[in-house]
């Protein structure tokens, strides 16, 4: 957000560490939640930019996972690994849905789920890391297509400081 009055999408290339610009747009926005059609623009374009580049992972945090964006996913053919919030229900873990928030390993410690539900309806299946890492303000839920391991964590950490 710029001055709580424009919203700011970008899309970077993540090489060497750094995260080096793509693709961005400037939205008059009152807030950071962006509704899909109001990237896939960007997600096409670079989709088309990296063509030649078949093992592609989109890297986002929480404002950008919804079902619009992994069914675009699921046909684009990229992988995924993007952070979600802590009040969306998961459908595998337990017997019963549930909320991130309620699986929260204790401090200093991850947790590894795979092929869970997500959303009330839990349509899209993920794997699942569930972090509370000491010195954060906040524990950390990333969802990803490939397996859950603790590396999981590594490149969503360059997408939100980056």
């Amino acid at each position: 957000m710029l001055w709580n009055r424009y919203c700011m999408i970008h899309l970077s290339v993540v090489c060497c560490g750094r995260a080096v610009p793509l693709l961005w747009r400037v939205l008059e926005h009152e807030s950071a939640m962006v509704a899909f059609d109001e990237y896939r623009p960007l997600l096409r374009r670079a989709r088309w930019l990296l063509r030649r580049h078949p093992n592609t992972m989109l890297l986002a945090d929480r404002g950008f996972a919804n079902h619009d964006l992994m069914s675009w996913l699921q046909a684009s053919g990229w992988h995924y690994c993007l952070r979600i919030a802590c009040d969306v229900h998961l459908h595998g873990p337990c017997r019963h849905p549930i909320e991130v928030q309620a699986l929260w390993p204790p401090k200093g410690e991850a947790t590894l789920y795979e092929n869970v539900g997500l959303w009330q309806d839990g349509e899209h299946r993920c794997n699942l890391v569930l972090a509370t890492v000491r010195g954060t303000k906040e524990s950390w839920a990333v969802i990803t297509d490939e397996s859950p391991s603790l590396q999981t964590l590594w490149p969503i950490c360059l997408a939100v400081s980056g």
